[in-house]
């Protein structure tokens, strides 16, 4: 018996002893890892977007327990269990992908454009941005009438209805505005006597406002052409018929080139690359809709999850 609390007994054909507790740990430690083989070969491969499949294996060496898959897929089957159709799913779906990853492409685009995470949240409510914008334009005392208000009401309606435009241009057509708005109120160096950070941060403010609206999408095709009409407006750019040209400030090279992209550009990888094979794929189809639609929102749930953890285990770590 020796003095280190496990159990050790003398084998002579071996001329040594054997430690019986690391045995018994061994033979546990095996049959946990036969068990986890055998509930992800339960488990299988996942049939994803486009053709496309990830098997349990590949999804538990990225740091998913079977556990948190079988929480993921509950968490997926209660975003489709109303749902009959192929259709339905792939609304379902698009919306689910998209809710998820939008909170974190806001809090990427307030850092990106330095402006406030408080006012950017604020800009991305249906209603949040005219407030922001009634307080940027009464700082600069540029809604002083109700014709001067009414401008302003209809250059954002006429915004957002405009057709095969990007989030960009939108907010272009609100720079407008505000610089006649600024010519008329403050004479002819109006728009030079412009707070020039107020106005950078405000119209920052209306791309994300723009941008999220437009990320609002219900189907695959509608991912298609949003992309479609971004790839347009960058061609445009690099064929050299658009530059961005500030009325105050310094000219920004390549700035659009930097810019032009849809919100959907800063969700989470795993959101981004679900999205992508549904872009690819056309439409969700099939007998198996239901399924692949569950698995890719169930991916996507994981993939927050590991985010999540990641940034504790920095958080930690500084």
């Amino acid at each position: 018996m020796s003095n280190d609390g496990g159990m050790r007994v003398w084998v002579g054909d071996l001329d040594g002893y054997i430690n019986l507790d690391a045995i018994d740990w061994a033979n546990d430690r095996e049959a946990e890892e036969e068990a986890l083989l055998a509930e992800l070969d339960k488990i299988g491969n996942l049939a994803l977007l486009a053709g496309k499949s990830i098997s349990a294996h590949s999804v538990n060496a990225r740091g998913v327990s079977p556990s948190e898959w079988r929480w993921a897929m509950h968490e997926a089957d209660k975003q489709l269990a109303p749902l009959l159709d192929a259709a339905g799913f792939e609304r379902a779906l698009v919306r689910a992908l998209s809710s998820m990853g939008r909170p974190y492409a806001i809090a990427r685009y307030a850092q990106w454009e330095r402006v406030p995470k408080a006012s950017a949240l604020t800009a991305a409510l249906p209603y949040g941005f005219k407030a922001l914008l009634t307080q940027y334009l009464q700082a600069e005392g540029l809604q002083r009438t109700d014709v001067e208000r009414e401008r302003i009401r209809t250059t954002l309606s006429t915004a957002r209805d405009a057709q095969v435009v990007n989030a960009y241009e939108r907010v272009g057509m609100l720079q407008t505005a505000l610089h006649e708005l600024a010519y008329h109120v403050k004479g002819s160096h109006g728009p030079r006597r412009l707070d020039q950070e107020g106005t950078r941060m405000i119209l920052s403010l209306a791309r994300l406002h723009f941008a999220v609206a437009e990320s609002r999408v219900e189907c695959f095709r509608e991912i298609v052409e949003l992309n479609a009409r971004y790839e347009a407006a960058r061609h445009s750019y690099r064929s050299g018929e658009d530059e961005y040209r500030p009325v105050v400030g310094r000219h920004l090279k390549n700035w659009r080139a930097r810019h032009l992209r849809p919100l959907s550009d800063l969700y989470p990888f795993s959101i981004r690359h679900a999205l992508a094979r549904g872009a690819n794929s056309g439409s969700l189809s099939g007998e198996h809709a239901r399924t692949i639609a569950m698995n890719e929102l169930a991916l996507a749930h994981c993939g927050i999850l590991l985010m999540r953890r990641n940034a504790r285990g920095r958080a930690r770590a500084s």
